[in-house]
């Protein structure tokens, strides 16, 4: 799935992007890995771009509540 990602401000999330067709939000954070967050609302999504915190947002409001996969990266 090709999901285009956005830069963020963030102490350990580099880039976030989102599928609004599977609901699925990307998270690749500083360390270059990135993860598929399943069963993620646009309102979660739209949520985590404008807080002020995205770190603590996605550990309150997506990370213990939505189930989510490694993404391979293509070499």
């Amino acid at each position: 799935m090709n999901i285009p990602m956005v830069p963020v401000e963030s102490s350990n999330i580099e880039a976030v992007g989102y599928d609004s067709e599977s609901q699925t939000l990307r998270v690749t954070f500083n360390n270059q890995k990135s993860y598929d967050y399943l069963g993620v609302s646009e309102k979660l999504h739209l949520g985590l771009l404008d807080s002020k915190s995205k770190g603590s947002y996605f550990h309150t409001h997506i990370r213990p509540h939505h189930r989510c996969q490694k993404v391979e990266q293509a070499e």
